[in-house]
């Protein structure tokens, strides 16, 4: 029904999974997925009991927040995961540091635009990745951000990012 769609919080694996999907992003290195859905709280094939997880509200929280955002930022093609930033939360950089992403790979996504005008091109990156309505004013930003670079691979992977981080996206 159009009154719960957008209404129910991602779990973790919905959430990387369906961004992968979404995105047709291959990532070079599945640990690195592992590790960020055990920092979101969902191990894979573990659940906590024989109910499995928790869910809905539980998903989000101090702890996992920017864990889920900056996941969803680098299988957009943005920044690679470092393990054992503050409170266990990763944090994103070039490739360096410690941990178990060092010197780790950015994921494969080639983003091909799907219209002549940044209008164009968002729409229809909003409906495919959002699939709902969204802000005029969160749509004014994107169609900025995107500006006349309709056909640059790194601002449309930037105006991608920018969905992938809105609050939206953490529902379906």
């Amino acid at each position: 029904s159009p009154n719960t769609i957008g209404s129910q919080i991602k779990s973790p694996v919905q959430l990387v999974i369906g961004t992968m999907r979404l995105l047709d992003a291959q990532v070079p290195n599945p640990q690195q997925l592992v590790t960020a859905l055990e920092q979101m709280g969902q191990v894979p094939f573990a659940p906590p009991n024989v109910k499995g997880w928790p869910g809905g509200r539980s998903w989000i929280n101090t702890s996992t927040l920017f864990v889920r955002y900056n996941t969803s930022v680098w299988l957009a093609g943005g920044g690679v995961p470092i393990a054992g930033g503050r409170g266990g939360v990763a944090r994103f950089v070039g490739g360096r540091g410690p941990g178990p992403f060092r010197g780790a790979n950015l994921p494969r996504f080639n983003p091909k635009p799907a219209g002549n005008s940044a209008e164009e091109v968002v729409d229809d990156w909003v409906a495919r990745l959002i699939q709902r309505p969204i802000s005029n004013e969160r749509r004014r930003v994107l169609v900025e951000a995107l500006g006349d670079r309709v056909e640059s691979e790194s601002a449309l992977k930037k105006m991608i990012q920018l969905i992938v981080s809105m609050p939206d996206y953490q529902l379906c």
